[in-house]
């Protein structure tokens, strides 16, 4: 008896971990997330629960948000208490609404806007997104009844403002140039040439982005661009900050921009700019490799169709 026990219990983890494999992840690393209380793991293990046993799990959360919320409000919040009010501020709100849409976690937040609601001149919802929430919703959810509660929901929140960055002069306050270092580097032959190259061929590709639109000099986009993002291909920088990345319906963390910097600036953190005549540039195809399905569908058909011709030339 105990030997099937045994048995059963290893036959699970091998399909356990077949199954997490999509996710790229395996029982330990899950385990860990679930003892870190990180925000991805009850998606993953939800959805882990639901192939091995065919139904979701009761994870038994009855909690209600609107009734804690009150609760807060009353002990801690008005005259003689520590507390005026409650700010509630919701970051990656939009990620929050596809993993929403894709757990049908019908009434969660209907739930917390009704306890803010309940609480009007005690509580402020103030949420942040990448992308537009019902526009997420509904790239998910397509049609139906689930995407019309979640809209109707979504359209509580009375005041939508936009925010607007430049994508490279967020990567340009990320990433440190010292001014001696790249002084340096810009005078040598060998980066002088094919650095002036590269900012010409990216302004002249995006010349709609960078002289019609953002109305740059040459001096403008070599010192936030060229300079700023550098390692980055001034050309890689550029496709960055214009490709529109689509949303994918995927349990985890989403691969974003700042993630794909940080990942080539770590993996060539131990690499001299300039190799012998050669520098060490973060060519545009690394998006391709980084990103894979979230390019739009007729990008990265393209892109396998051109892969697909190099490797027959090669052959």
């Amino acid at each position: 008896m105990i030997f099937r026990k045994n048995r059963k219990r290893n036959d699970n983890l091998i399909r356990a971990n077949s199954i997490l494999e999509a996710y790229s992840y395996d029982i330990p690393m899950l385990l860990e997330d679930v003892r870190q209380r990180r925000d991805n793991a009850y998606d993953l293990c939800r959805d882990l629960f639901t192939q091995l046993h065919g139904v979701p799990p009761d994870f038994r959360g009855e909690v209600s948000i609107r009734q804690t919320f009150n609760w807060a409000i009353k002990e801690f919040c008005g005259e003689g208490k520590p507390l005026g009010g409650i700010l509630v501020l919701f970051d990656e709100f939009s990620l929050y609404i596809q993993r929403y849409a894709q757990r049908s976690a019908a009434g969660e937040l209907q739930d917390l806007l009704n306890g803010i609601e309940d609480q009007k001149g005690k509580a402020v919802f103030l949420c942040f997104a990448q992308h537009d929430p019902v526009t997420m919703a509904r790239n998910i959810l397509k049609t139906g009844q689930g995407l019309e509660s979640l809209e109707k929901e979504l359209n509580r929140i009375p005041r939508k403002v936009s925010l607007y960055s430049l994508m490279e002069s967020v990567i340009d306050s990320y990433l440190n140039q010292p001014e001696n270092a790249w002084r340096d580097f810009r005078s040598t032959p060998e980066a002088r040439g094919p650095l002036a190259r590269a900012s010409n061929i990216t302004m002249d590709v995006f010349r709609k982005r960078y002289e019609d639109t953002l109305h740059w000099e040459t001096e403008k986009f070599d010192e936030i661009v060229t300079k700023g993002c550098f390692p980055l291909h001034p050309l890689t920088t550029a496709l960055l900050s214009d490709l529109r990345l689509q949303s994918m319906a995927t349990v985890g963390n989403p691969r974003t921009v700042l993630g794909f910097v940080f990942e080539q600036i770590t993996s060539r953190k131990d690499r001299i700019a300039l190799d012998g005549n050669k520098i060490s540039w973060v060519l545009p195809v690394e998006l391709v490799d980084y990103f894979g399905g979230y390019l739009p569908e007729n990008t990265w058909l393209l892109y396998e169709h051109a892969h697909r011709a190099l490797g027959l030339i090669h052959q």
